[in-house]
Parts: structure tokens; C-alpha cells; sequence
């Protein structure tokens, strides 16, 4: 599970308290950290969906995706292939299988 002190804003898809956990100071993350010690199962929830948004929409390739295309393309989430995030095709964007599917090489 990642915690992080306040951002202005989170990174896409990220959320407070389901994704990740912000802190404001010290003392805030010693309380939070101590209530996540005790309860595991909503630890590991955040913890998961964290996981899966940084997997699917903050790899390095969105990023390179931003700067050519001026946004994320590729939703390996939405994909169904069993090898994404790992490996990313060129040939699905220029099949359509895309975030934006109006979007035409």
C-alpha cells in the first residue's frame, strides 16, 4: 500500500483511501499507519487497487503515450490479453484497441 504526504492532485485514477492513502504530517501518518496495521483487509484492498492503476495506467509506455499523443492510449485493462501490462504492441493501436477508440493511427 503506498501512502504519500497531500498532493495538489493525485495522479489519473488515483483516489484517497481506495488507491492510496495521503497523510498531512507526522502525526497523521503515525495514526494512520497504526489504524492500517490493525486492519488488514482494507490494507490490502487499498494495496490492490493501487497496484492494478499504476499496472495499467501509469507504466512508463503511458507516459512516452502523453508526450506523442498528448494522452494515454493504451488501457491494458481494458485489453483482455493475457500478456499486458507486460508486453504492449504497436498493432494494437493501430487496430483500435485503444483507451480513445477515436483515436486513428
Amino acid at each position: 500500500m503506498v501512502m504519500t504526504d497531500r498532493m495538489l492532485s493525485l495522479p489519473s485514477g488515483l483516489e484517497n483511501g481506495t488507491s492510496v492513502v495521503e497523510y498531512t504530517r507526522g502525526n497523521d501518518l503515525k495514526s494512520k499507519l497504526l489504524y492500517y496495521l490493525q486492519h488488514e483487509e482494507e490494507r490490502i484492498d487499498i494495496a490492490r487497487e493501487g497496484g492494478r492503476l499504476a499496472t495499467t495506467r501509469h507504466r512508463t509506455w503511458h507516459r512516452m503515450e502523453e508526450i506523442v499523443f498528448g494522452r494515454v492510449v493504451t488501457d491494458c485493462s481494458s485489453l483482455g490479453r493475457d500478456d499486458c501490462p507486460w508486453i504492449v504492441h504497436a498493432n494494437d493501436i493501430v487496430n483500435g484497441n485503444t483507451l480513445d477508440k477515436s483515436y486513428k493511427v
